[in-house]
Formats: structure tokens, sequence, C-alpha cells
């Protein structure tokens, strides 16, 4: 039986839990999430590759930064009425 660092489960849900630990901070504040989140990337290199690491790490550090890229969108197009172009910069 293969282990929790090389299923492909693990690999599929790294995004989706990087992106949960975005409601570790404000507005949602659920600090639990702030501790759990990073075990879960930490339980997926136990005993990775140092390719399946990597996978890992970059789909997990993906889904984190996701959520704040619309904060910069909506801070800066929507709030702050700059153009559009500037947001994509």
């Amino acid at each position: 039986m293969r282990q929790f660092s090389q299923s492909n489960a693990a690999l599929w849900a790294s995004p989706f839990v990087g992106a949960a630990l975005a409601l570790a901070f404000a507005p949602f504040d659920w600090r639990l999430l702030a501790i759990l989140c990073p075990a879960y990337l930490f339980l997926c290199w136990r005993d990775a590759t140092p390719r399946r690491a990597a996978q890992v790490g970059f789909l997990f550090t993906a889904g984190k930064y996701l959520p704040g890229t619309y904060w910069l969108y909506y801070s800066i197009h929507r709030i702050g009425k700059g153009p559009l172009w500037l947001t994509f910069f």
C-alpha cells in the first residue's frame, strides 16, 4: 500500500487545504487552521520523493495565494478606483 504522501488524493487536496489557510486570518479568524493546514503540508512531505514534495508544495502555495489575488483586485480596482491594467500588473 502506498503511503499518504505518495497518494494522488494528497496531491490534489493540497491546493484546497492551502486555500483554507486563508480562513485562519482576518476577517474569519479560524485560528486552528493556522496549525492544521501546515501540519497537512508536513504530513504530505513526510517520506515523499523530492519531486512529489515539490509538487505538493507548489500546489499548496498556489492555493494559499489564490485568495490574496482577489483581495488585490478588490483593493486596487474597486476601492482605489485604479485602472484595470494596473490591477493585473
